[in-house]
C-alpha cells in the first residue's frame, strides 16, 4: 500500500516546469484608441478605417482599433459603411 501511494504522489507532485519567458509587447489600451478614433473622426482627419492604422500595424493593433470602431458605432458617435465584402470601411461623424 505504501509503495502504491508513494508512486501516485510522485506522479502528482512533480516539480513545476519553468516556462520560457517571452518579450512583452507594448500595452494598447482600448480606451485610448476609442478616444483617439472619436477625436480624429470628429475633426475630419480620417475618412477610412485604414487611415487610422499605420502601415506596420500589428494584428493586435488592428483588432483593438476595430473593437474601438464597434464601440463608437454602438454609442452612435460615428457611422461606418462598407460597400464591398473585405472592402474599405468608410467612417464619418454622426
Amino acid at each position: 500500500l505504501y509503495k502504491y501511494f508513494d508512486k501516485i504522489f510522485k506522479e502528482i507532485f512533480v516539480a513545476p516546469l519553468v516556462l520560457p519567458q517571452k518579450e512583452l509587447r507594448e500595452l494598447i489600451k482600448l480606451e485610448d484608441i476609442i478616444k483617439d478614433l472619436a477625436e480624429k473622426t470628429q475633426n475630419g482627419s480620417i475618412k477610412n478605417f485604414s487611415d487610422f492604422l499605420g502601415e506596420n500595424s500589428s494584428r493586435l493593433e488592428i483588432i483593438v482599433t476595430f473593437l474601438a470602431l464597434l464601440h463608437l458605432l454602438k454609442r452612435k458617435i460615428i457611422k461606418a459603411e462598407q460597400c464591398d465584402v473585405f472592402g474599405e470601411i468608410a467612417i464619418s461623424k454622426v
